[in-house]
């Protein structure tokens, strides 16, 4: 950055020499004057830090009268603005005679920071119409292809005044051709006219099969499978029942309920943590039941009624439930040995 703000003196005094003694044949009084005030512009916006500005104004300079040393301020101002789509563009135009030294070291400088990191957007606009498009709100120069970041970019394009929305994808140094009438979308189709009412469709003669009522509620398998958890609970409570029975029995055997003795520490550590998984596995099969029997009688299809396999109409119920006992020593809905 420094080193180009050095290099700003011999730039201004080089671009005067060059407006003073006509840049290009064909550059009119016009744009050479024109081309001397965008360079000055971009002088100014250098000074002042604004290198997006700078580059843009340096670059208006060398469109307007081409010259190496326009060219090479802007692409300066380019690479350090960090801008890849006015970097392509002016890499672009680098190729149009050989370079200078200076010149090189700059088109060098901007391939290397910011080559690969745009592509072209061109317009196919059809030749019976007249098309203004913007890419991201950005208008274009006619239907030539002009530079973009890569990426995806929204085209509008006007045809004839209808504007048409595009998302497009853009890569590095291609260019997307894009057709605005292929978006067009079709004129939807006329509703049709109102027909007669279908006939009624006659039912099936006797002894032929109906077509089966929608089911409407769970299917079976969701009760039993929680009919599965309950049993699976309750089973679970029997085995750590029996064995926290067996170990309040030894408790008891050993007189540990009137007072210490050996061995009963041990078994008050085996035997509390199985009455207390008794009586979570209890607890869980009491809420696990209540739950399926709920499933069972409120939310369960149990299939078509009777009178549709040719019997008498019975609402369906669903299955019941006895409460087992529990194991000797145990209180209902909980086992109450303490150790």
């Amino acid at each position: 950055m420094i080193a180009r703000v050095r290099r700003l003196p011999t730039l201004v005094a080089l671009a005067l020499v060059l407006t003073a003694a006509s840049a290009e044949a064909d550059s009119t009084d016009a744009d050479r004057a024109r081309a001397k005030d965008a360079y000055a512009r971009g002088v100014r916006a250098h000074d002042a830090g604004d290198l997006r500005a700078a580059a843009a104004a340096f670059a208006e300079a060398d469109a307007l009268a081409p010259s190496p040393v326009a060219l090479m301020a802007a692409l300066d101002a380019a690479v350090d603005a960090d801008d890849p789509v006015l970097g392509a563009e002016l890499l672009e135009r680098s190729t149009r005679e050989p370079p200078t030294p200076a010149l090189s070291a700059s088109i060098a400088a901007a391939r290397a920071k910011l080559g690969g990191r745009a592509g072209k957007v061109r317009i196919a606009c059809p030749a019976s119409a007249t098309c203004a498009s913007t890419v991201d709100s950005r208008a274009l120069n006619g239907d030539g292809p002009a530079w973009v970041s890569v990426g995806r970019h929204t085209v509008v394009v006007r045809v004839d005044g209808d504007p048409r929305e595009h998302v497009v994808d853009v890569r590095a140094g291609e260019t997307f051709v894009l057709s605005p009438m292929e978006a067009k979308p079709a004129p939807l189709p006329a509703p049709a006219p109102e027909s007669a009412p279908a006939p009624a469709v006659a039912p099936p003669p006797s002894g032929g099969e109906p077509s089966p009522a929608p089911r409407s509620g769970l299917s079976p398998v969701a009760f039993f499978v929680g009919a599965a958890v309950t049993v699976g609970f309750g089973a679970g409570a029997a085995v750590t029942g029996l064995l926290a029975k067996g170990k309040y029995d030894d408790f008891v055997a050993k007189k540990c309920d009137q007072g210490p003795a050996p061995g009963c520490a041990a078994l008050q550590d085996d035997g509390e943590p199985l009455v207390v998984a008794t009586n979570v596995l209890l607890a869980g099969a009491a809420v696990s039941a209540i739950a399926t029997a709920v499933i069972g009688a409120a939310f369960t299809d149990w299939g078509a009624p009777r009178e549709a396999r040719g019997g008498a109409a019975r609402p369906p119920t669903a299955p019941r439930f006895a409460a087992a006992p529990l194991p000797a020593g145990g209180a209902v809905g909980s086992l109450s040995f303490r150790f």
